[in-house]
């Protein structure tokens, strides 16, 4: 394993063992380990999965699957965009320096997922 942190998808990430992504754990940055750890436990907790590993285990689901869902949904709109040039009309002309071509920007969620 590099000692770089890079990007894998989640279908990459699936594939590891334990020991294989506790290792890509350890690249991340302890400020940024902490951050996320809070975001996780208060999940957890908003959704009174603590103390019950199996609950636990359908919000970590229920998580990763919301992250797949965002980003097919902003592929999908990069890809209209991508196609026609624009998002929304002169919305996407009128916005050419903003990176995000008028999409939303997700709240709630950790810098980097």
């Amino acid at each position: 394993m590099s000692e770089h942190l890079t990007y894998h998808t989640i279908d990459e990430l699936r594939a590891l063992s334990i020991e294989e992504l506790r290792a890509l754990w350890e690249l991340v940055p302890t400020d940024r380990q902490h951050r996320y750890q809070t975001v996780y436990q208060r999940e957890i907790n908003t959704n009174g999965a603590s103390g019950s590993d199996a609950l636990e285990i359908q919000v970590v689901t229920a998580l990763i699957q919301r992250y797949v869902n965002r980003n097919i949904d902003v592929l999908a709109r990069l890809g209209a965009t991508a196609a026609t040039g624009h998002l929304n009309g002169d919305q996407g002309r009128k916005n050419s320096n903003d990176w995000t071509h008028g999409l939303p920007l997700p709240t709630n969620t950790p810098d980097c997922i």
